[in-house]
């Protein structure tokens, strides 16, 4: 049905309820001015069964079958909402149901970012990792208009540490501006704690877009996976899959 063809509906049903609570208090008003009109121009006993008849007339005649319309518009509307929630929530499940479908379809190697295309810190076989500076990894980042460094040793994956991450830390200790990532860790905050805990996520290179999505559903801040050929953390990486990419995919056509 269309939008107005259902409008219509409405307004037709709004305007028989006000009509009938309209009619009801007009006839009902009349009904009592004309039992007032038998009782005085027919005084006594004949004058109030008069009156009487009037007025049952009105409430057990009229009414009732007023109140039937009543009831029918009310029905409409409440079945009607009714019908739209409970279609709603079909329409939810069968939406979750198509985008996971959807997604287990996917393979991680199709829709992962490769290696090779990376924008990432790589260090040296030598570098201790947890030697960077705080400062040049959010250099880094600014520089490169990016969300997150992606700090890489031998092709493997070390830490994802994201912008947010780094601009607080900075904003909290002005008075370490040569902190590293030593001095990161040793942060108490728990979305810091979180990100060297789970902010790396790994899966082999048979695993599925859902795989990914549910790795990062489960591993509380993780917003990153990385593919690897068996999914272990010390193989070196054949791609990237980042939480947008999971959510750009999620919307099924």
């Amino acid at each position: 049905m269309s939008d107005n063809q259902s409008n219509f509906r409405e307004n037709v049903a709004k305007w028989i309820s006000v009509g009938v609570i309209a009619a009801t208090g007009f006839l009902g008003i009349l009904g009592v001015v004309m039992g007032i009109i038998y009782l005085y121009r027919i005084p006594g006993k004949e004058g109030i069964d008069e009156a009487q008849k009037v007025l049952q007339f009105v409430f057990t005649a009229l009414l009732p079958l007023w109140g039937t319309w009543i009831g029918t518009v009310l029905a409409y509307y409440f079945s009607k909402e009714n019908f739209e929630s409970a279609n709603k929530h079909v329409r939810d499940l069968v939406g979750q149901m198509t985008t996971s479908d959807y997604l287990k379809s996917m393979r991680a190697v199709d829709v992962m970012m490769p290696y090779e295309k990376l924008i990432r810190k790589d260090i040296t076989p030598d570098t201790d990792p947890d030697t960077l500076k705080i400062k040049d990894l959010f250099d880094h980042i600014i520089g490169n208009q990016i969300r997150r460094s992606l700090i890489f040793k031998e092709g493997k994956v070390i830490y994802t540490l994201h912008k947010s991450l780094l601009s607080d830390f900075l904003y909290r200790h002005p008075d370490k501006p040569e902190a590293t990532i030593a001095d990161m860790k040793k942060d108490e905050d728990k979305d810091i704690q979180n990100a060297f805990r789970n902010g790396v996520g790994v899966i082999n290179k048979e695993a599925s877009l859902l795989d990914a999505k549910n790795l990062m559903e489960n591993l509380w801040g993780c917003q990153d996976v990385f593919v690897t050929e068996t999914g272990g953390k010390n193989e070196k990486v054949l791609g990237w899959i980042s939480n947008v990419d999971v959510l750009k995919h999620s919307k099924v056509k």
